[in-house]
């Protein structure tokens, strides 16, 4: 059988996830007839460039294409003009706003994987439940892109779920654009108004990583929590060793599996199911936990 031409664009570069996101597609093209062409968000791991590496892609013989938008509406105008060439379009966890692809139907497809929202009521309990009994607490959230889907379903997830919880004494919430040395920076900068802040959630480990250096720096690691999302590699190690407590975690092949199963059915003009497939989980030091 010849294997169908499947591109997929990834999202920034300098985040492992994405690395280890494409070896998962790897791992598991041929069982389901694809061969596999990969693109990046580069240069600089911009929404625009992101675009653009879409629109380069497009110029090759494809029978559809997986994306995973940076923000909601950054790879609308790609998405378009795929759909006017009749090529299938995958939308990796539905990032891209529908309402302004109605053009692209019925080429443009969402597939939902994780629940965004999920995962940040997942690591927003964890760190209410280390809450000394009768403690109080302030936290932060660490957004990623203003305009990202999982930024925005992990921060509110997260932040509704503070707001629950009577020991939570106050939220703060700043977007670091998943940027690891501008997650850094804003910690900097809310540990320097509100010295007592005792935890931090993340809308991803990368940036997870960024504020642990600035914990550690200013010696505050024993007094604040940090919570990522993703669990890559770095992140695993940064969590054994104690500059992190704990990243939601979720399973890049089923992800794999999932999406490649998805582009199958809608490259043969089958029906794609909904719902949530991929279950995210929190893992710290001691291993699965919630």
């Amino acid at each position: 059988m010849t294997p169908y031409n499947v591109g997929i664009l990834l999202g920034g570069s300098r985040n492992t996830f994405w690395e280890e996101m494409k070896q998962a597609y790897l791992a598991r093209a041929l069982e389901f007839g694809v061969h596999t062409i990969f693109a990046w968000s580069n240069p600089g791991d911009h929404a625009e460039t992101q675009l653009a590496g879409l629109q380069r892609t497009l110029k090759g013989d494809l029978d559809a294409i997986i994306v995973n938008p940076l923000n909601r509406y950054n790879l609308v105008p790609g998405i378009l003009e795929a759909a006017a060439r009749g090529i299938p379009v995958l939308d990796v966890g539905a990032k891209a706003d529908a309402r302004a692809l109605k053009a692209a139907e019925p080429f443009y497809t969402p597939v939902k994987t994780v629940d965004f929202y999920q995962q940040g009521i997942i690591g927003a309990t964890y760190i209410i439940e280390k809450i000394k009994p009768g403690g109080r607490a302030k936290v932060a959230i660490i957004e990623g892109s203003k305009d990202s889907t999982q930024s925005m379903g992990r921060s509110q997830g997260a932040a509704d779920t503070f707001r629950q919880a009577p020991a939570v004494q106050a939220v703060w919430r700043l977007s670091a654009d998943f940027d690891r040395d501008k997650a850094a920076n804003k910690a900097r900068y809310i540990l320097w108004r509100h010295p007592d802040l005792t935890a931090f959630f993340c809308a991803n480990d990368h940036m997870a990583l960024g504020v642990a250096e600035t914990v550690q720096v200013m010696g505050l690691r024993k007094q604040v929590t940090i919570v990522g999302v993703d669990l890559i590699d770095e992140a695993k190690r940064a969590t054994r060793s104690g500059e992190m407590d704990a990243s939601v975690a979720f399973s890049v092949g089923d992800v794999a599996e999932v999406i490649l199963d998805a582009t199958v059915k809608r490259i043969k003009g089958q029906s794609v199911t909904g719902g949530y497939p991929v279950v995210s989980r929190l893992i710290d030091k001691r291993g699965l936990v919630i």
